[in-house]
């Protein structure tokens, strides 16, 4: 194995793999990447066994072809701060050279034949469409994904795409998370998928194209390929629980309201983290204790309708929420205390839609 290559292209190659590795592992080869020289390509893959990351960069000038396993943290952190801009990658008596103007790293290569076999990219499902639009759903949602592994469909955020829109949704349990938006697809898909493969995306792409069956995912980039596994359903009924009327509703803006949240926060207990919002259409404000350290009250403009009101919320889901909805103005709704709130933008986007549920924490 022989080849030239860019510093710069091959750090930011292998950073876009490396986040898949597993710190803490049984089988020591998924903490390394596989390198593979194959026609007049550096091919970079890494995997977890549930999902699958390939990278491929074009050479330039002399190649010979074959393949190395190498630690992918420690790879990384070897020619990351190597000072020139190009840098070799050799192999000889099974040790793999890695070399620049002024510097020389070897490391001993696993056989390659241990390295988990890639699956085949899926070929029931083929769907193209601009890939900004499903990383705007995923940022919009993946935040609200659950981290309970007793509940594995929870656990990854599920996408529906048709001809006329797509749709992704994540919820633990406490909050929701829903996005649509309108769009002319050339497919239809239906999927849990698990939120780490969002992370493995790669920038400025214009185009992605994904591919589906019944138990895989792949997702097809001009230099990039990422396979994933599919997350087992049902999903959540979740459009049963979304409320279809209100009796009270508060339009805020979102810098104003977040603010007032983050100051009352600092007093929120530790278990919990349960502030009180006391709505009227004379005076808002949101309160929060903590037994031996103080109290927090702070008051914020808002247009409110509907009858005084005393509810509880989780302040850091709240602003998380908040922060997801980045429009300058929120607008929450609400049925009574013991029912979950509705935030959402309060001007919609065209084209697009997008609402959050959050369940309230029972008031003494």
């Amino acid at each position: 194995m022989y080849c030239v290559i860019g510093k710069e292209d091959f750090v930011g190659n292998l950073s876009g793999v490396v986040n898949i590795l597993m710190a803490k592992t049984t089988y020591p080869v998924l903490q390394n990447v596989l390198l593979e020289t194959v026609d007049k390509n550096l091919i970079i893959k890494a995997t977890d066994l549930d999902s699958y990351v390939e990278k491929r960069i074009e050479i330039q000038g002399k190649i010979k072809l074959g393949k190395v396993i190498l630690p992918g943290k420690k790879l990384l952190d070897a020619v990351r701060e190597l000072p020139t801009d190009k840098l070799t990658l050799s192999v000889k008596d099974n040790k793999v050279y890695i070399e620049s103007e002024g510097s020389s790293s070897i490391f001993t290569s696993l056989d390659p034949s241990e390295y988990p076999e890639v699956p085949p990219v899926p070929k029931d499902t083929k769907i193209e469409f601009p890939q900004g639009m499903l990383e705007e759903c995923f940022q919009a949602t993946g935040f609200a994904v659950s981290r309970e592994e007793s509940r594995p469909a929870m656990c990854g955020v599920y996408l529906k795409i048709t001809k006329s829109e797509i749709r992704m949704v994540a919820t633990d349990g406490y909050r929701l998370a829903f996005v649509k938006k309108s769009g002319k697809f050339d497919g239809g898909l239906e999927a849990i998928v698990a939120p780490k493969v969002f992370n493995l995306f790669p920038e400025q792409e214009n185009k992605i194209t994904i591919c589906a069956d019944a138990s895989r995912i792949g997702f097809i980039f001009a230099n990039t390929t990422i396979i994933s596994r599919l997350i087992e359903g049902p999903y959540p009924d979740y459009e049963r629980i979304i409320p279809n009327k209100s009796t009270c509703q508060m339009t805020v803006k979102n810098d104003m309201f977040s603010g007032a949240l983050r100051r009352a926060a600092v007093f929120a207990h530790p278990v919990g983290r349960l502030v009180a919002l006391n709505l009227s259409s004379k005076l808002c404000s949101v309160f929060a204790e903590t037994a031996d350290l103080g109290q927090s009250t702070q008051e914020f403009e808002a247009k409110y309708k509907g009858d005084d009101l005393k509810i509880g919320f989780n302040v850091s889901y709240l602003i998380e929420i908040l922060h997801a909805i980045s429009s300058e103005e929120a607008m929450m709704e609400f049925v009574n205390p013991l029912a979950a709130g509705v935030i959402k933008p309060a001007l919609k986007d065209e084209g697009t839609d997008r609402l959050y549920l959050l369940m309230p924490i029972r008031l003494e």
